[in-house]
């Protein structure tokens, strides 16, 4: 088994791209080579990798060509373009957007939890969204222990889940709020500062959004549970980083809050804190640079016969993506699963 790879980084000065970099530096990623890729206004410039210094390149059909392991952290188009020519390159491809989470070429997984799904892959390995991750280490546990029969998630997303430009205009707003300026609105639909939106990204269908629908589609294919009924609604609320759920979680078999607090304390990736008579839980802010997912006010539902309420924080850009990322790459090294045998000729032209 190889002891290191080459590894490129697609999307490198995203909010995203920018987290998983540090992360590799920190957890001593086994990559003897990281090249960074961005759009073109980004190229030439510089980002720190642990000690040293990667300039950026730009983003070309040739820029797999020498990598065994492509990270993409870009925009939906972009891998929508540029994944198939990683895998007809040969390169194993992790990609945290929504390009081909439908698509049935590729392996939805979720890190830690499905890891024996790995020799299952094609060549791509997509992550469920960051929202669907944390809820999926939470949800979990309560599924295998008493099958989980209908969910109802309130999604509060913090700025950053809009990219550097949400952080830029909330930090502008409260500068300008508390200068008695008059505030501009560019990314968001109105005011974010001090304000909470009743809605998350775009519209999609049925006047449910992107992330609604995400949401729904994650769960119920990463817990094999089509049969699963759920509603979600996503907020935007003015926090920087750091996104919080609040879930009603109905199950087949009735779970008692202390057994639910049970399963989550040994639950993979989860952190329970939850005392709300000494104001013990968790917050945004607890979770921010934090890899595992928090839980806390686990409440017995007094208006359903076999249901739960859970308060979930994690943080959108490290645990959310980063560290599934960067824990995906490390099983695949360990595993040996980094050979080009998968058929790449499957992968030619548009996506399905």
């Amino acid at each position: 088994m190889a002891k290191t790879i080459r590894v490129a980084l697609v999307g490198a000065t995203g909010l995203l791209g920018r987290e998983l970099l540090n992360l590799l530096a920190e957890k001593n990623f086994p990559a003897k080579e990281v090249r960074v890729f961005a759009s073109e206004q980004s190229v030439g410039e510089s980002l720190s990798f642990g000690e040293s210094e990667l300039e950026v390149e730009a983003l070309t059909k040739e820029a797999f060509a020498d990598s065994d392991l492509a990270f993409f952290c870009a925009p939906e188009k972009v891998a929508q373009e540029y994944v198939p020519l990683a895998l007809q390159a040969g390169c194993m491809v992790l990609d945290a957007s929504r390009a081909f989470r439908s698509d049935n070429r590729s392996l939805v997984l979720v890190p830690g939890l499905q890891n024996e799904a790995l020799p299952l892959h094609r060549g791509l390995i997509v992550l469920p969204s960051s929202t669907s991750l944390a809820l999926l280490y939470a949800l979990w546990p309560l599924h295998e222990s008493a099958t989980l029969t209908r969910l109802v998630i309130t999604a509060l997303q913090p700025v950053s889940s809009a990219g550097q430009k949400g952080l830029q205009e909330l930090e502008k707003q409260v500068s300008d709020l508390l200068n008695m300026r008059e505030i501009v609105c560019q990314n968001f639909p109105t005011q974010i500062a001090f304000n909470v939106l009743p809605l998350s990204g775009e519209l999609a269908h049925d006047e449910y959004c992107v992330d609604e629908e995400d949401l729904v589609c994650d769960i119920t294919r990463a817990l094999d549970a089509p049969e699963l009924a759920i509603t979600a609604s996503c907020l935007q609320m003015p926090v920087f980083f750091g996104q919080a759920l609040s879930v009603n979680v109905e199950t087949e078999k009735k779970l008692s809050a202390k057994t639910a607090r049970a399963l989550l304390s040994q639950a993979y990736g989860v952190r329970v804190l939850d005392n709300p008579s000494e104001q013990i839980f968790p917050t945004p802010i607890d979770c921010t640079g934090q890899d595992e997912v928090y839980v806390g006010r686990i409440r017995e539902d007094k208006s359903r016969s076999a249901a739960l309420n859970l308060w979930i924080c994690a943080d959108n850009l490290r645990r959310g993506s980063a560290t599934a990322l960067c824990e995906l790459g490390l099983e695949l090294l360990a595993g040996d699963y980094l050979e080009n045998g998968w058929p790449t000729q499957l992968w030619e032209g548009k996506h399905a």
